[in-house]
């Protein structure tokens, strides 16, 4: 909602996202998030170890100088890195907090008892979780057009893309296969300072691959094979099956996108990777559906 000042054109409405770009606004609102998650640390938490680790790993700092317990003298240097270092450095400082988020939670998780404990166990990113929710919030309020997936910063700004992407990374243990593809291919497209745009389109359209080889219990199948097969089991609709067989080749043949060895070859961009991404993402959660669904279907039966 634009503001009073921006409804009546006392000052300017920010009418597009920041991309390879970050204002003074958008630099505090991540120096707050990181403020609010962290707190005011002491020397036996988790929450210090990420400090700690963020002044000798990302700012290369002599540990004997950590300020343990002092925690304000760690913000103070926080808030001045922020308000001075390059646009993308902010970026990789979240990547880095959201890591080691995952390395507490997975310590943890295997410290746990789980007789004792059998939902926290089964809930395994609280802190990540807690973590995303700040930076989040503060990327959304200050217009970035980058979003925290897992632990990776991605340029994908619209909700319905990120869900496509989250989902495709929650698959069950069956398409397990999909989910690595898709995590290599949403690393590939949260290259610094590029995307490895080539790769994140590979990775992806094998993930769907993946997905279909998985529901016809055949990791050898080819997609356009799988897919069909699946038509007939799944009552996958052709038009659906040819289309994506169609794109598979378009990715695949020798003047494609996988092969990419020759000039004349398809020049892959960070808006076609991104489409790519979401697309198969969004493809393989519909095959894990409608698999889900034919199981059900076969029960009754």
């Amino acid at each position: 909602m634009a503001l009073f000042s921006e409804r009546y054109g006392y000052t300017p409405v920010r009418s597009i996202l920041q991309v390879e770009s970050m204002d003074s606004n958008l630099r505090m609102g991540i120096y707050n998030a990181l403020y609010n998650f962290l707190g005011e640390y002491n020397s036996s938490s988790s929450y210090s170890k990420i400090c700690r680790d963020i002044w000798s790993d990302v700012w290369h700092g002599a540990l004997d100088k950590f300020p343990r317990l002092h925690c304000l003298d760690f913000y103070s240097h926080l808030k001045h890195w922020l308000a001075e270092c390059t646009w993308y450095e902010p970026y990789d400082l979240i990547e880095f907090v959201a890591s080691e988020c995952q390395k507490i939670d997975s310590e943890t998780v295997e410290a746990c008892d789980y007789n004792l404990q059998p939902n926290w166990c089964a809930h395994s990113n609280l802190i990540l979780s807690d973590f995303a929710q700040y930076i989040t919030h503060a990327l959304e309020h200050e217009d970035s057009g980058y979003r925290l997936i897992e632990t990776r910063i991605v340029p994908i700004t619209n909700d319905a893309e990120i869900d496509a992407v989250e989902n495709a990374l929650e698959v069950p243990v069956t398409f397990s296969n999909a989910r690595h593809h898709i995590e290599k291919a949403l690393t590939l497209f949260a290259h610094k300072p590029e995307p490895d745009s080539t790769n994140t389109v590979k990775e992806s359209i094998s993930a769907v691959e993946a997905a279909a080889q998985a529901i016809i219990k055949d990791d050898k199948a080819t997609l356009g094979a799988a897919l069909k097969l699946i038509e007939n089991s799944h009552g996958l609709h052709p038009a659906l099956a040819k289309g994506w067989s169609n794109l598979y080749g378009f990715t695949s043949d020798a003047g494609g996108i996988r092969h990419a060895e020759h000039s004349d070859d398809i020049q892959v961009d960070g808006a076609l990777a991104k489409y790519m991404l979401v697309s198969c993402s969004a493809f393989v959660n519909y095959l894990i559906e409608l698999d889900a669904k034919q199981t059900i279907t076969d029960k009754r039966i």
